[in-house]
């Protein structure tokens, strides 16, 4: 291993725990994209052709899972909502006003909500963005200010594509040549204002947080992802933008082409799902692929959840975890886990169901809310049944409209989706206090899975993908980490190419600082993906920590001609570049990162550093002055090593 303590400036000297920590840090963060639980952005399709033909891999569930239903088959091709128009135009013409109808489309084509007009512009940390309508688009800005109020820069995107109905709030996409990211500024429809997007408050991302495939899993109808990118599309991007029918009914294909031969659909007709008529299981499942969010998911060995087809079980492609029973989850998207705990849905003995509720192509209009929705109570109490206790005069006092949900589903502030209240759908029979922490659970953490009774030990399988679940809880809890690889290693016994659970132990290791380890397995996962971009990256970063520049160099290259438009890439590079004492390449590998991100920190401090190395004195003055601006806790020892050089 070659030594950079030589090549380390007096300030990097002075902060090699911090900074190790941090590489460390980075690598990790980069890892656990790489391995793609907690967003999921694993190519499972990509593995197979890449792999030897001897490797063994688990069985399609969509070729073994019987079923009377002939679309669930893989090779059923999905034929899009304007076909399944010609016949069912009234349906499909509902639908388009239903929140799932409204997930995601374009900035340009889409109706709106947001107030463009009054205030428009915020301050959050330090930051001023605004919202911008000009030439028919819509461009979102973000804006750094000294102490003197002048703008230390100023970055600006055009927003290409609205992401959410609006019932709770608005997202935005920025396309750059294909590469996906979200930006800063959300729009909050229940409080009508615009604010930081949910968990930029934890962790401003700025106008790089990546939208992998798997974001876009519920909020669009299909996607065309690069193979092996993290966040980066082909073509057009989206085969329709929202959720479409084919996503509840399955592919479409056999169910068209009876119809136009002419031929006799034979009753029932299996070859198009109707929810209505699945088992509880499996008609659950249809709502759940994108309203089950639990604490973790964890694609299965081999699969990838746009695989999923109705009229299957849900947990073939993936497996929720949850926290324990006594944990109130919540999330703004945890409604199947709140229902299923309910008193009305354990008695019902799986009549129950989301649709026992919502009609899943129409909403009722505010008006007619309260009505519809009591309707739905009263056919299971109503007369004869057991009906409310509370005289009405009493209820009416609560409610005029002798609405039940109002006592019975209240509303609480959601915990991962800021100025958003969301229903309980664990229909309490009393009120309850909903806006107090929620209990954490004792003793050693656990993390349940939603389809299994926790009281029935764990296949093989399932013990897979609750190390992978628990490798990528270790950030938040590090003995998540240690445990997961008692979990991982049988199973890599039985299933060496699983990138899955590489990546996962992997990333388990480099928790426990076994660093060489973990970059052992990273290149196994290089051998079968040898263009993945987020193992490249984490390999890269990896060599940095081990003080092997030279050797990341390579890496680092071949990320950047994957996706330039990532400024992790180019600080990556440029940090090592530094570590050579190549401080030109440093300082224009800043440049390009900074250009994407101009709020990147440690990309501005490099870049003093680079020009003081290059004895350039005025650049270097010049981006201390702006490194200054935005107050770094390091501000003093930066100023000393310039000052040092430049007396």
């Amino acid at each position: 291993m070659e030594s950079n303590e030589s090549s380390q400036t007096p300030t990097e000297r002075a902060n090699a725990p911090a900074a190790r920590r941090w590489r460390l840090t980075v690598a990790a963060a980069v890892l656990l994209a790489a391995a793609g639980v907690a967003l999921w952005l694993w190519k499972p399709w990509a593995p197979r052709p890449l792999l030897p033909p001897a490797v063994e891999l688990p069985p399609d569930p969509r070729l073994t899972f019987a079923s009377s239903y002939g679309n669930i088959r893989p090779h059923v091709q999905y034929v899009g909502d304007a076909r399944c128009a010609t016949c069912h135009l009234d349906i499909v013409d509902k639908f388009k006003h239903h929140p799932m109808g409204q997930a995601l489309g374009p900035v340009k084509d889409f109706f709106r909500i947001e107030d463009y007009t009054k205030k428009t512009g915020f301050e959050s940390n330090g930051f001023h963005y605004e919202v911008k309508e000009r030439d028919g688009k819509i461009f979102h800005r973000e804006i750094k200010k000294d102490a003197k109020g002048e703008a230390v820069y100023e970055h600006e995107e055009e927003v290409s594509f609205v992401l959410g109905s609006g019932t709770r709030g608005r997202s935005y996409l920025i396309n750059r040549d294909g590469v996906l990211f979200q930006s800063p500024i959300s729009w909050y429809s229940q409080k009508e204002i615009w604010d930081l997007s949910p968990g930029y408050q934890k962790k401003n991302r700025h106008f790089e947080r990546p939208i992998f495939k798997e974001c876009l899993f519920c909020h669009s109808n299909w996607v065309e992802p690069v193979p092996d990118s993290v966040n980066k599309f082909s073509g057009d991007i989206f085969k329709g933008y929202a959720i479409g029918c084919e996503r509840c009914h399955g592919p479409g294909e056999l169910h068209v082409q009876l119809r136009e031969k002419g031929e006799v659909v034979p009753k029932p007709d299996t070859t198009i799902v109707n929810p209505t008529r699945l088992a509880p299981l499996l008609r659950e499942a249809v709502c759940e692929q994108c309203h089950l969010q639990g604490e973790m998911r964890t694609v299965r060995h081999g699969r990838d959840v746009f695989e999923f087809r109705p009229g299957m079980p849900l947990h073939l492609f993936q497996t929720t975890f949850l926290p324990p029973a006594d944990v109130f989850n919540k999330h703004a998207v945890g409604h199947p886990e709140q229902m299923k705990v309910s008193e009305c849905y354990k008695k019902s003995k799986g009549a129950m169901s989301c649709i026992s509720c919502h009609d899943p192509h129409d909403v009722p209009s505010p008006a007619d809310k309260a009505h519809f929705y009591r309707d739905r109570c009263l056919s299971c109490h109503g007369a004869g049944a057991t009906t409310c206790s509370a005289p009405p005069a009493q209820r009416q006092k609560t409610t005029p409209a002798d609405y039940c949900i109002q006592c019975h589903m209240p509303r609480f502030s959601s915990s991962d989706i800021v100025h958003t209240s969301v229903t309980d759908h664990r229909v309490p029979r009393k009120p309850e206090p909903t806006d107090g922490p929620a209990l954490a659970p004792q003793g050693p953490p656990k993390l349940v899975p939603f389809h299994r009774d926790p009281a029935e030990p764990l296949d093989p399988a399932l013990e897979r993908d609750l190390g992978v679940a628990m490798a990528f809880q270790g950030p938040q809890n590090p003995l998540m980490s240690q445990l997961a690889l008692p979990l991982l290693n049988p199973h890599l016994v039985r299933w060496p190419h699983d990138t899955r659970a590489l990546g996962a132990k992997a990333l388990a290791l480099l928790r426990d600082r076994q660093e060489r380890e973990a970059l052992k397995l990273l290149e196994q996962i290089l051998e079968m993906l040898p263009r993945h971009e987020s193992t490249l990256a984490a390999v890269a970063s990896l060599y940095g920590i081990l003080g092997e520049p030279k050797k990341a160099l390579p890496y680092w290259k071949r990320v950047l001609e994957i996706n330039p438009q990532a400024s992790d890439h180019h600080y990556g590079l440029a940090l090592d570049h530094y570590r050579l004492k190549d401080w030109q390449k440093s300082a224009e590998s800043c440049g390009a990162a900074l250009r994407l991100n101009p709020a990147r920190l440690d990309a501005r401090r490099l870049l003093v550093q680079s020009y003081v190395e290059l004895g350039a004195r005025d650049d270097a003055q010049k981006e201390l002055a702006r490194y200054a601006a935005f107050r770094p806790p390091d501000l003093f020892d930066v100023q000393r090593f310039v000052r040092k050089k430049f007396p």
